[in-house]
């Protein structure tokens, strides 16, 4: 059976947000919408001023957010002009489902700049509409908006430490955003679908996370395809998707079987080396302020064994419905010693939940060490694929 083969996507396959920046119709009906999120975002040089990057305003609303550190509305996201301008006979009418992404311009926005700031922010869609040569004030439009529900937890159960009440600077977001419509209409797609895997893990994480860790790894694999390579040595595919396979073959004196083995399984081994070299390759450096104990840091120099750990923990959630292990959820990480939050569980102990057990060499760092890892990986690919200068050291803080 033939490999089904995408077709190539198209500036009319790209999302919404970065058609409206490349096929502007200044004569349709612009739009607002309310981003909701549990940390400050403020404007430059005042709390509210507003900042324009293309067709796009966004002004911080200064909205309090209430007792608890519940969210609020943050952001407004004006559109000056809606619906893209297509030309006659140039639009295919049929998009592939391939480049499908499911959002419409406020959550595309919501998803980048969730990724951006490292916050979480969820659009909870139009406020107000602006019709083409009347009222330049708009009208309200309410009928369809909906709140995001953030379930609160308590600090005990924070997995995403410095998340609530964090202070953001919106300038940062607009500085980046400013470069998403150079991206090509695939990097575009791809990167859009990321960011909303990015953004729907920390929405979630503190309350659900072990689906916070599917979202993540969703996040890194969908751009992994974009970038794969397929010149890759099958024996080191196989190697890196079951290496206790490859031990076994080897250690019993039947190497010689290992090209043939390695070519029957390549396909279905492909989607680990991928990530992996993806994640490996665009990772960033380690958090700035670690813990003191060197116990509970994650070593760097081995993140591709931990990488391999944690992909091989998805699958068996994914597949199986056998849960992340406990040690990658931790416990009052909101609240430690040095302030700064354990990056793992302390190295040479066990953990147990119920009859399982578990060694620590399983379980190699806490969510929120993936998160900042995941946000660091897509920042790093997006500022390469525009062969831009070092990226503002803020932008890879969680």
């Amino acid at each position: 059976m033939s490999k089904r083969r995408e077709r190539p996507a198209t500036k009319f396959d790209a999302p919404d947000a970065w058609q409206i920046w490349h096929h502007p119709d200044p004569e349709s009906d612009g739009f607002e919408s309310l981003l909701y999120s549990d940390a400050l975002i403020h404007g430059e040089p005042y709390w509210s001023s507003p900042a324009s990057v293309g067709p796009i305003t966004l002004v911080p609303t200064a909205a309090e957010l209430g007792g608890g550190l519940h969210h609020s509305g943050q952001v407004v996201v004006r559109f000056r002009h809606g619906s893209p301008v297509l030309p006659p006979g140039e639009h295919p009418y049929t998009s592939s489902p391939d480049h499908y992404v499911e959002m419409y311009a406020g959550e595309e926005i919501a998803a980048l700049l969730s990724l951006i700031l490292g916050v979480r922010l969820r659009d909870g869609g139009l406020i107000r509409r602006f019709e083409y040569g009347k009222d330049p004030a708009g009208n309200p439009e309410l009928h369809d908006h909906r709140p995001p529900a953030l379930i609160p937890v308590p600090d005990r159960r924070v997995q995403l430490p410095g998340l609530r009440g964090a202070e953001v600077n919106l300038g940062l977001g607009v500085r980046w955003l400013s470069l998403y419509p150079r991206l090509a209409p695939a990097e575009a797609i791809v990167l859009a679908k990321a960011a909303r895997c990015y953004a729907d893990a920390l929405w979630i994480g503190d309350n659900d996370p072990q689906q916070a860790w599917l979202h993540l790894v969703t996040a890194l694999e969908t751009v992994a395809v974009l970038v794969q390579i397929d010149t890759l040595d099958p024996i080191d595919v196989l190697n890196d998707a079951h290496s206790e396979l490859v031990d076994v073959i080897t250690n019993r004196g039947a190497s010689d079987i290992l090209p043939k083995i390695a070519d029957l399984l390549v396909e279905t081994s492909k989607a680990t080396r991928r990530f992996l070299d993806f994640t490996c390759r665009y990772a960033p450096q380690p958090p700035t302020e670690r813990p003191g104990n060197h116990g509970m840091r994650v070593d760097w120099d081995t993140l591709r064994k931990s990488m391999s750990l944690i992909y091989g923990h998805r699958s068996n959630y994914l597949h199986a419905g056998r849960p992340m292990p406990p040690g990658m959820i931790g416990l009052n990480l909101e609240y430690n010693e040095d302030g700064r939050p354990p990056e793992r569980i302390e190295q040479d102990s066990t953990i147990s939940a119920g009859y399982a057990t578990w060694k620590t060499n399983q379980v190699p760092m806490f969510l929120w060490v993936f998160a900042y890892i995941t946000r660091g990986t897509l920042l790093n690919w997006w500022q390469e694929r525009l062969e831009l200068p070092d990226a503002d050291s803020s932008a890879l803080s969680i």
